[in-house]
C-alpha cells in the first residue's frame, strides 16, 4: 500500500543518503527504505566525508545520526548541508539529552526519529519531514515571486554576482567559524578548535568543487 499509515500522505520514492556510524543500524535502515520503494544512494560513517560528498549527490533527504566518526558530529554536518544546498535532514538518534535535542532543532532539521523505532513510525516520519520540506520550499518560492522587483535595496554588489547562493553560504560559514575561534579562543579546547578548522576546510572544498 503506497500510503503512509495514519498520516494521509502519499509516499513519494526518495533518493536518500544515510549518515550513521554503526554499520548494522545503517544496513537495517537501508533495507527498510528500499523495501518501501526509496533509493539509498550512499551510506557514510565519517562526518567530514558526508559533508564533502553529499552535496555532490542528487539527494532528496538525508538521515543523520548525531555521533559520527571523525571530527564533525551529525549536527555539524547537518548545519553545513542546510547552509550549502538546503538539503533536508532528519536526525535518527538514541540520545534524548535536552541540550543535544536543542542543537538538532537549531540546525533547521525536518524531524527527529528516536531509536529504537518501528518500521511504520520510521517511514511515516520520513514522509512527514519531506512533505514539510516541500511545503516550505513552495512557500518561499511564492513569497519570492510576490516580492521580486519590489526592493531595490537588495541588489548585490557587482563583485558578488559571480558567486552562486551556495558559494556565498560557504563563505558566510567560514567567516562565522573563524570569528568564533577568534572570539572564543581562550575558552576553546584543542579538540573544539580542530573541529571548527575541519568545518572551514569542508566549506572551502564545497566552494571550489564543481
Amino acid at each position: 500500500m503506497n500510503q503512509s499509515e495514519n498520516s494521509g500522505l502519499k509516499r513519494v520514492p526518495l533518493r536518500i543518503a544515510i549518515v550513521e556510524d554503526e554499520a548494522i543500524i545503517a544496513r537495517d535502515m537501508k533495507q527498510i527504505l528500499e523495501e518501501a520503494g526509496h533509493v539509498v544512494l550512499r551510506m557514510f560513517m565519517v562526518g567530514e566525508e558526508a559533508a564533502r560528498k553529499i552535496p555532490l549527490l542528487d539527494v532528496d533527504l538525508v538521515l543523520m545520526d548525531v555521533f559520527l566518526r571523525g571530527y564533525l558530529s551529525g549536527i555539524d554536518v547537518a548545519e553545513l548541508l542546510m547552509l550549502y544546498q538546503n538539503i533536508p535532514v532528519v536526525f535518527v538518534t538514541g540520545h534524548s539529552d535536552p541540550g543535544i535535542m536543542a542543537k538538532m532543532k537549531y540546525t533547521g532539521s525536518y524531524g527527529i526519529i528516536m531509536k529504537p523505532f518501528s518500521t511504520r513510525s520510521f517511514l511515516t516520519s520520513i514522509d512527514i519531514a519531506y512533505n514539510n520540506f516541500i511545503k516550505q520550499q513552495k512557500s518561499i518560492l511564492e513569497h519570492s515571486k510576490k516580492t521580486e522587483g519590489n526592493d531595490n535595496s537588495q541588489i548585490e554588489k557587482p563583485d558578488l554576482q559571480k558567486f552562486t547562493e551556495e558559494q556565498k553560504n560557504s563563505i558566510r560559514s567560514m567567516i562565522s567559524y573563524s570569528d568564533h575561534i577568534l572570539n572564543e579562543y581562550d575558552n576553546l579546547s584543542e579538540e573544539e578548535i580542530k573541529r571548527f578548522a575541519v568545518k572551514m576546510s569542508v566549506c572551502l572544498k564545497m566552494l571550489f568543487d564543481d
